[in-house]
């Protein structure tokens, strides 16, 4: 009798098992019922050991007046490789990207599904009779469940359900907008999780993916491996973050007629956070324009323009002005004088669709200026990097900054068009450079750096290279960015991320 009455709350037990699979709310009453039940019964099955499953409930199935009993298999749970114990509710913790790997002990069928729809997906799913291997992709902001469910018994009538708690995916994950002072406009699109990245034309044509390594000498980098470059010490194909916003250097294809699949290496801003409210960025800016012409027989940059000019977005966007002059800097409040234009535009009532916002000169309805207001570290900072509306086959790259008489001491951490890369740091009247080059080789070198003349705008500094060689340098609270403007150096861009 006894026997007879263990069955019975074995049955019981099992039917609300059963019930798992579909209602999981009911889960840990059926739990404690059939633990109840197998007690009853002089003890329960064994699990798979280390990271299997504690509870292997049978299932029974009647076929005419025989009835047959089907056990749950034993299952073993790994994460890249190591043996998951599952938590107090029974579900298993694992990160976005780790490589879930399930062992049955017996022949099972293989069904998965995230709780919300898209919100966990899979890679590289391999699944057999008695294995199930797959990488699971997490993109949210916060943790997200997914179930294997495995069926088995007579017909596959039963079912086994695990479940995983896919933690929330590293906050910078996602498509960033990469303005590049190569000229061009490009989407990156960044996977920590799975250290990987890949990067498209603005069109969204594929370019090129690789693979990021952290970098050994500086925390906070990374380093880009792919086709183009190499996984070596002198890989400067890096960058680094900062809240929606990344900064580096690497490789890019020039965007110019003949240019036939050329690539050069230059520095970039990529955002995701642009500003879309026109009464958010009205304001005095210092910003850095460089302009490159390409030869007309190979692409490549034959020449390259540095200016440097300030200018004023006022009217809650409504208007921009900005002081044209061959050589000098002028402030918006003084150009006036020979060689000196006062250009006025009048913005769009709206950015565009991407965030772009546009202004157009009064005078020359040709001449137009459309950029991105990024928000990084609290500041506005202007980019624009496309062709030029004036000459089209030439490239544009421009980065403003708000105007401010205060140059802080810094340290920053970038690259250049020379493929090297760069600590900078600035201490008073001092700025000094530690550069990795391509071919591994470290120099430093510290230069004067100057106040502004009383003539010109303030907020800008003025590095002394010597022999005549100046450039341009600006800041915010969160970029630092200097630009040749006078003898060899003209043209050659550095940009960094505060550190």
């Amino acid at each position: 009798m006894k026997l007879w009455g263990c069955f019975a709350a074995f049955g019981a037990a099992r039917e609300e098992g059963v019930s798992f699979a579909k209602n999981r709310a009911a889960a840990t009453a059926a739990t404690v019922m059939l633990i109840g039940a197998l007690s009853a019964c002089g003890g329960g099955g064994g699990g798979g050991g280390g990271g299997g499953l504690a509870l292997s409930p049978a299932a029974t199935t009647s076929t005419g007046t025989t009835t047959t009993t089907a056990t749950a298999p034993a299952m073993t749970v790994k994460a890249n490789g190591a043996v998951l114990t599952p938590d107090g509710s029974g579900a298993y913790m694992v990160k976005p990207g780790d490589q879930i790997a399930v062992e049955a002990a017996s022949s099972v069928m293989w069904t998965a599904a995230s709780e919300v729809a898209g919100a966990v997906t899979t890679n590289s799913v391999q699944s057999g009779a008695k294995t199930w291997n797959a990488t699971l992709l997490h993109d949210g902001s916060a943790e997200d469940k997914f179930f294997l469910n495995a069926k088995y018994g007579s017909g596959a009538a039963e079912t086994l359900q695990i479940v995983f708690r896919v933690a929330a995916a590293s906050s910078p994950n996602g498509s960033y907008r990469l303005f590049s002072a190569v000229g061009a406009e490009f989407l990156f699109k960044l996977n920590l999780d799975l250290n990987q990245f890949a990067l498209y034309d603005k069109s969204g044509n594929f370019v090129r993916s690789g693979t990021l390594k952290a970098d050994p000498t500086t925390a906070g980098t990374y380093l880009m491996v792919d086709n183009v470059t190499p996984a070596s010490t002198s890989n400067n194909a890096r960058f680094r973050i900062t809240a929606d916003t990344l900064v580096g250097a690497m490789a890019m294809p020039l965007p110019y007629p003949n240019a036939n699949g050329n690539l050069m290496a230059f520095p970039f801003v990529a955002t995701r956070n642009v500003v879309t409210d026109r009464t958010a960025f009205d304001g005095l800016y210092n910003r850095l324009d460089l302009t490159l012409v390409p030869s007309a027989t190979t692409g490549l940059p034959s020449t390259t323009t540095g200016r440097v000019r300030q200018i004023q977005i006022g009217g809650q966007a409504a208007t921009l002005d900005q002081c044209n002059e061959p050589s000098t800097i002028s402030p918006i409040s003084s150009c006036i004088g020979a060689g000196k234009t006062l250009v006025h535009y009048v913005g769009a009532a709206a950015p565009d669709s991407a965030g772009n916002w546009s202004f157009t000169n009064v005078a020359d309805f040709s001449d137009k200026l459309t950029f991105v207001v990024a928000r990084i570290d609290g500041d506005n900072v202007l980019l624009e990097a496309g062709s030029d509306p004036l000459a089209p086959t030439n490239g544009v790259f421009r980065i403003a900054m708000p105007s401010v008489p205060d140059f802080a001491d810094l340290v920053a951490y970038g690259g250049s068009p020379l493929a090297d890369w760069t600590k900078f740091t600035v201490a008073g009247s001092t700025i000094t450079m530690n550069t990795t080059s391509l071919s591994g080789a470290t120099t430093t070198a510290s230069f004067p750096l100057l106040l502004p003349s009383p003539g010109e705008p303030q907020g800008f500094r003025k590095i002394d290279l010597g022999g005549g060689g100046v450039s341009f340098a600006i800041r915010s609270s969160g970029l630092y960015a200097s630009m040749g403007y006078v003898n060899l150096n003209t043209g050659l861009v550095q940009i960094g991320l505060t550190h």
